[in-house]
């Protein structure tokens, strides 16, 4: 309803309608000044994402016009053409903005030249655009140069700025043919300019501590943060779990691994909205126990701007009678009788509900990973885990001479899905820097037993001679708070990826963030995800997918320092 409209309804209305008329067209303005208010708001608090530097008046895009070799023509000639000189900055934060972590920035346009693609940092970057005059000199010209910028936070942020260039002819002879430069605000004045984050002339930098602002006036980390506020990096730490958030789980039909209060957010699935730590498998997910204990040592720390800190998880005696299985002694089922006697990751026996099967986990060899404390943060941690049920043959390599026959691939006897053998490719990272916060990432090698316990599986309960195994599996659990991805893939062509349950199907999944959480600067609660494959080589489940969620507390100092020193035996299929 437009004003007139407003008018006309009040005009013809009866007195007692004049008040209910003029609250209606209030109501009408304040809707329309909220929505065009709200929008540029909103807009205003993206614009540090990307700008421009070095064209006064147009740092958030705009029109810039210059004549051929007056001083905005950078290369001071008379040439029938304007060469523009300026700086892209990403990621300024200022009061009205605040700086993000960067999934993409992309920069285009005629004419342009400088580092591209552009990296994704958080600094400025020097370009030149050249806009040619057309009809031999006597017409203007203009091009169009495109900078944006997405953010990798939730709810996704823009900011995409345009800038026209427009080149004029000259009409007089110029004053000079040496050539000009445009001047951009310099840094080390002792003023923080726009597009600067700091400057080391100034009273203060501007810089959070940690960080120390270079010669381009940004602020750059000088010292790694710290895993533990106030604690040195090299040291022994623990992690302790606690109850996290509710999750979708793999089996939900919608909102796979995403926030829940109640089934219905997850597809209306029963049982798929469940309160972390859990684990599936085959899809299927089961409450993990409380008090997992992950124990790793940091041996000397990185030096920024990696701040890459390796880590290592101790094991002791890796062939150490397994204290926790000893019906295992002469069981042809086992998978081994052997465990660490001094695990890093511990994680309390536990009942499956509705199963009465008793379920323990044991570290059969120590583990590597890694705890990145930049800031802001550099690394790419995410862990993706890729496999094949085919045989690669002894050199674990596909297209090879010693690759096998192929087998049916079934879970039959002689099939595919019936030997432990295969394959697992595993990358780390995806090309894109991490959120911000302290990442870690650690690999351990576990073997899972599930058994009928005569005692109800109480806490501390071992599998006995006198008692039935259900199963034994022996995974790689690879714990990264950055994210992770695993499923079944056709690596060597022959048409068979997957002869089991797998994820419910060959997946991929994938646990990202938010559902994954590093641990704050400042200290406080993570949230880690493993995803992999286990090729086990019977039934009922054979080759199986598991994913694993497990919130942790506040990283804890040990002490004393623990000595740790690992390094991880290659082995097929992973």
């Amino acid at each position: 309803m437009n004003a007139d409209a407003i008018q006309r309804r009040m005009d013809t209305a009866a007195p007692g309608d004049a008040k209910r008329c003029r609250l209606l067209g209030l109501g009408l303005v304040l809707g329309a000044t909220l929505l065009c208010l709200v929008p540029r708001a909103h807009a205003q608090a993206n614009e540090c994402l990307v700008a421009f530097r070095g064209l006064p008046g147009a740092e958030k895009g705009g029109k810039v016009v210059c004549r051929d070799c007056d001083t905005c023509d950078r290369d001071g000639v008379k040439d029938n053409k304007c060469t523009f000189q300026f700086d892209i900055c990403l990621n300024q934060g200022d009061a009205s903005c605040t700086a993000t972590t960067l999934k993409t920035v992309k920069a285009k346009g005629k004419g342009l030249t400088g580092p591209l693609p552009l990296p994704v940092d958080s600094a400025c970057h020097t370009f030149t655009a050249t806009v040619p005059l057309k009809k031999n000199g006597r017409k203007k010209g203009t091009t169009t140069i495109t900078a944006q910028a997405v953010s990798s936070t939730k709810p996704t942020r823009h900011d995409i700025d345009k800038l026209i260039l427009l080149c004029n002819p000259q009409p007089a002879t110029c004053a000079s043919t040496t050539p000009t430069t445009t001047t951009l605000p310099p840094c080390g004045n002792g003023v923080i300019d726009p597009g600067e984050q700091c400057d080391p002339a100034a009273s203060s930098s501007g810089c959070p501590s940690g960080q120390g602002c270079n010669t381009q006036c940004q602020c750059v980390q000088v010292s790694c943060d710290p895993i533990v506020p106030g604690e040195p990096i090299a040291n022994t730490y623990q992690l302790s779990g606690v109850v996290g958030p509710k999750l979708c789980t793999a089996r939900a039909t919608t909102n796979q691994f995403g926030a829940c209060a109640t089934d219905a957010d997850c597809g209306g699935r029963t049982g798929t909205c469940l309160q972390t730590p859990w684990v599936t498998a085959d899809g299927i997910a089961f409450p993990f126990p409380l008090g997992i204990t992950t124990t790793f040592t940091v041996g000397a720390a990185d030096v920024p701007p990696t701040c890459e800190h390796a880590a290592c998880l101790g094991c002791g005696n890796p062939n150490a009678p397994c204290a926790g299985t000893p019906g295992c002694a002469g069981n042809p089922q086992c998978v081994t009788t052997t465990c660490c006697d001094q695990p890093s990751f511990i994680v309390p026996n536990f009942l499956l509900p509705g199963l009465g099967l008793c379920v323990r986990v044991d570290q059969v060899a120590c583990g590597v990973g890694v705890v990145n404390s930049s800031n802001p943060q550099t690394g790419d941690n995410e862990v993706v885990k890729m496999a094949d049920t085919s045989d690669p043959g002894p050199d674990c390599t596909y297209g090879t001479g010693d690759d096998p026959a192929a087998k049916p691939c079934d879970t039959s006897a002689g099939g595919a899905g019936s030997d432990p053998k295969g394959k697992v490719v595993r990358t780390i990272g995806n090309g894109t820097p991490d959120a911000n916060g302290i990442q870690y990432r650690f690999g351990v090698r576990i073997l899972a037993t599930s058994w009928t316990d005569n005692q109800g599986c109480p806490p501390g309960a071992t599998f006995d001679a006198d008692e039935s195994l259900i199963t034994q599996l022996v995974l790689n659990a690879e714990l990264s708070t950055a994210g992770a991805t695993a499923g079944f893939t056709d690596l060597n062509g022959d048409g068979c990826a997957l002869a089991g349950a797998g994820f419910t199907g060959a997946g991929p999944v994938t646990i990202a963030p938010p559902s994954v959480q590093p641990v704050p600067y400042a200290g406080g609660i993570s949230q880690a995800a493993a995803a992999g494959v286990a090729l086990s080589g019977s039934g009922p489940l054979n080759d199986l997918g598991f994913v694993a969620i497990v919130p942790n507390g506040a990283p804890t100092i040990v002490t004393p320092p623990q000595s740790c020193t690992c390094t991880p035996a290659p082995g097929c299929p992973e």
